[in-house]
């Protein structure tokens, strides 16, 4: 049956509870006269009398004087809410400057709803908006205020049996009141609110219009306890964590009662139950009220109570709850980080554009352990347990983490494990139960398990040790929802990154540069020799040069694109013509690229070198050396937006830029810049992550694209051109 829309229905009665309201009746109006408009005997106990007449009854005797009238108007300003609120606890980041706040809320209030954030029909609360402008009082401490206002939803059905819609569902729609209460003493606020739907549109109006960054925490078993400490448990509800076979009760979740809960031998049991834990309990005789109980569940933070509080009662139970709250949580930050990353479970975690499932956010939070671990450690390092190194790596698709196989050769040095076709480092993936490792390119090629012999480019094999030789970098969206996530929790700014080194996760402390990316066309020798920045290419000879690229690869045909030390030494003494550059024959990039400035590179390592090229070259703009290594893919088809973060090369690349700037900071190598390669059009999104991660490492980087490339190849048969001649 389809609900038909009603009207706005406006705030009705008063917040004032009842026992107040008695109060004020025998504070304000003569007793003949209560006793004569309520009919009351002379011999009639007045107060106990009043409390049976209805609340609507005892205002219209208050208000029946100007005294009285007064008096209600004067008492209402302490009870600001309508009804009985929930408190939310909620953990705040970020808020505006007050005066910033004061004029947003100003221009909003006048706006009214005008300026709501609407939620659509279908949703109990339809829209939230502000009416009143924030405010500053002081109390205890000084306290900012921003009242809201929100339409809630209410369906009923028409019961009148005249109307014409007996029977049918209509709506209305009523304003509702929340407030919300913070003082930068705290890194807390409170939201006070009568309906848990409201909730999530008021934050998500705060932080949409007022800037407000915060979240809702998930309160630890330890900080209920906390908030509950000198209270009387009634009421308990428990929930299985772990399978107990012996255990007394079998059901997932338990709730049990009584007015004497805290003495009962089932309830310590339950709470003594390693396999559960506590998730809302509800206490008589706390401490923080005068009158009343207190209900208090993890979930959201969520504190409430039956009794109708006055505002200064209210804000003193809210100073009461955040300090508590705030002591407990900085005491788990140091024994119970289980307990305090739980505590932030509802901050959402996104890689770009989407958000991590429960099994991703599982990996996730471990790591955020392991950084807050391995940050008060003195070695700056945190030990994983081998197992979820190993399941970590089996994740890597869905977190943006970015593994390898570090090979350690006594005549080349620290390298990444690459393809003997395509240079691309191998990837993992889990075969029968095993890990191993192999190229995404060339799947067919070996694949390498554990304790298997690796050959390197110099001929000598190595022996792989998968736990000493994994390498695990993150990628830039993990890091910066790292950094967001840290950023989130108090007291754990972090901007730095990080490396997993077999089962040990290292700190990378920032090494900021003023300077994050060169371009070729800024070094002397690319001006002076090969004349880069004055070369443009036609659309003609660009289509003749990409077919050129297409055929030149990272490493030349010989031997089946294995290349030798031998191999690449035979290249050197060979002549370079137009014709050759044009076919591609026997020819490599880095043989390309170092002709094009009289310079001989070739396609296999040397020595400990730490990138596929390195030479010096100087700044023009400063007359600098620099030196500059740089890293080599070959041609990928075109992608409308240039190739993206997704593309095997592009992965390749962010990988061996990482490990070439972890290696020459260990190690101390003379490196300025690494650049990366690829002769195509890489999207805007992969150029942005280059520049955030060199800004991490402290290396600037230089990225050589399609159009770069052209520049090469057209001043490369240029000069063959000459020398032929």
């Amino acid at each position: 049956m389809e609900a038909k829309q009603g009207k706005n229905m406006p705030i009705g009665g008063t917040p004032v509870p009842k026992r107040e309201i008695i109060e004020l009746v025998i504070r304000n109006i003569p007793g003949d006269q209560i006793r004569e408009m309520l009919n009351i005997q002379a011999e009639t106990d007045l107060r106990r009398r009043l409390d049976d007449f209805s609340k609507n009854q005892l205002v219209e005797v208050l208000q029946s004087t100007e005294n009285g009238h007064n008096a209600l108007e004067d008492t209402k300003a302490n009870y600001p809410l309508s009804s009985s609120p929930t408190l939310y606890l909620v953990s705040v980041n970020s808020w505006p400057d007050f005066q910033h706040l004061l004029e947003t809320t100003t221009e909003l209030a006048e706006q009214m709803q005008e300026a709501a954030i609407r939620f659509g029909l279908d949703r109990t609360v339809r829209s939230v908006y502000i009416i009143t402008p924030a405010r500053e009082f002081v109390t205890q401490i000084p306290f900012q205020e921003i009242p809201l206002v929100y339409e809630k939803k209410i369906e009923y059905v028409v019961s009148d049996p005249e109307s014409e819609d007996f029977g049918e569902v209509n709506v209305i729609y009523s304003l509702e009141k929340a407030i919300i209460w913070y003082s930068r003493e705290f890194r807390h606020a409170l939201l006070l609110c009568a309906d848990f739907q409201a909730v999530k549109p008021i934050l998500y109006y705060c932080r949409t219009l007022l800037d407000i960054g915060w979240q809702l925490p998930y309160l630890s078993e330890e900080m209920l306890d906390r908030l509950a400490e000198g209270a009387n448990p009634r009421t308990a509800s428990f929930s299985r964590i772990d399978d107990d076979p012996i255990g007394n009760f079998d059901a997932q979740s338990l709730t049990i009662s009584d007015p004497s809960l805290g003495e009962l031998r089932s309830y310590r049991s339950l709470s003594d139950d390693p396999s559960r834990q506590q998730t809302f309990g509800f206490y008589s005789s706390h401490p923080d009220l005068v009158q009343g109980g207190m209900g208090i569940s993890r979930q959201y933070g969520r504190i409430w109570t039956p009794t109708h509080l006055r505002k200064d009662s209210l804000l003193a139970l809210s100073i009461n709850l955040i300090q508590k709250t705030e002591q407990e949580l900085n005491r788990e930050a140091d024994i119970n980080p289980n307990g305090f990353i739980a505590y932030y479970r509802h901050v959402p975690v996104t890689l770009g554009r989407k958000k991590l499932k429960i099994q991703q956010r599982y990996y996730f939070e471990e790591l955020i352990k392991a950084i807050i671990g391995a940050r008060r450690s003195r070695s700056s390092e945190f030990q994983f347990d081998p197992v979820f190194v190993r399941n970590l790596v089996e994740q890597y698709h869905f977190l943006d983490i970015v593994p390898a196989l570090n090979i350690h050769c006594e005549n080349c040095g620290d390298n990444i494990a690459r393809c003997s076709i395509c240079n691309s480092p191998l990837t993992p993936i889990v075969v029968d139960h095993q890990l191993i490792f192999q190229c995404s390119t060339h799947p067919n090629e070996h694949q390498y398990q554990d304790n298997e012999l690796f050959p390197c480019d110099c001929g000598a094999n190595i022996e792989l040790t998968f736990s000493a030789d994994i390498r695990i970098l993150p990628g830039v969206q993990l890091l910066k929802a790292i950094h967001r996530f840290l950023g989130v929790i108090e007291n754990q700014q972090f901007d730095g990154s990080f490396i997993i080194i077999g089962h040990v996760l290292r700190l990378l402390p920032r090494n900021r540069v003023a300077i994050n990316e060169y371009h070729l066309s800024e070094f002397q020798m690319w001006q002076t020799r090969a004349h880069i920045h004055q070369r443009n290419i036609s659309d003609e000879r660009k289509k003749q040069y990409s077919q050129i690229l297409w055929r030149i690869k990272e490493k030349c045909a010989r031997n089946n694109r294995h290349s030798s030390n031998e191999i690449c030494s035979g290249c050197m003494r060979e002549v370079i013509t137009t014709a050759r550059i044009k076919t591609g024959n026997d020819l490599c990039l880095s043989r390309l690229f170092g002709y094009a400035v009289d310079e001989e590179f070739d396609g296999v390592h040397h020595g400990h070198e730490i990138a596929d090229i390195q030479y010096p070259d100087v700044w023009i703009n400063t007359g600098e050396e620099k030196r500059i290594g740089i890293h080599l893919k070959s041609r990928e088809r075109s992608k409308v937006r240039g190739l993206g973060r997704s593309v095997p090369s592009i992965k390749g690349l962010y990988t061996q830029y990482c490990h070439s700037a972890y290696l020459a900071t260990i190690q101390g190598v003379d490196l300025d810049i690494i650049g990366v390669s690829i002769p195509n059009t890489i999207n805007d999104e992969v150029r942005e992550d280059f520049q955030f991660v060199s800004g991490q490492f402290g290396y600037p980087v230089v990225i050589l694209d399609e159009e770069d490339w052209f520049r090469i190849v057209d001043a490369a048969i240029e000069k063959a051109a000459v020398e032929q001649n």
